[in-house]
């Protein structure tokens, strides 16, 4: 049976590695590691606000020209002290390296509002 976990010393490195079914933590490529704390850390590369009544594209800078996590999210609307329901798939989202496409889901209309946030890895 092969080493799953390692806490502690990897090659000379300290941390937490996991590996896949079938390999062995000590001894695997990083490919073959399902978490592996030797890695760049995520950083906030872009972030913004937008609108969208059809599709919006939005370029992306600094992604090294890998497609980056990218987490969307509709703008709360708040009236006379009464919050209005937000739903998580009004938006259709697109991610490329260079573009971030975010478009209206079926079954919603009008002009909506939303906030983005771009994740790199720190150099």
């Amino acid at each position: 049976m092969a080493n799953r976990v390692v806490i502690g010393n990897r090659n000379g490195q300290y941390g937490l590695w996991v590996s896949k079914p079938g390999y062995d933590v000590l001894t695997t490529s990083s490919s073959n590691l399902l978490f592996d704390m030797s890695g760049s850390v995520l950083q906030i590369i872009q972030s913004g606000e937008f609108s969208v009544s059809g599709t919006t594209n939005i370029p992306l800078s600094n992604t090294g020209g890998i497609t980056p996590l990218v987490i969307v999210w509709s703008k709360v609307q708040t009236y006379y002290g009464s919050t209005i329901q937000s739903f998580p798939d009004k938006f259709n989202v697109n991610v490329t390296a260079t573009t971030l496409t975010i478009s209206l889901a079926s079954g919603f209309s009008g002009t909506h509002t939303g906030t983005y946030i771009v994740f790199g890895e720190s150099v």
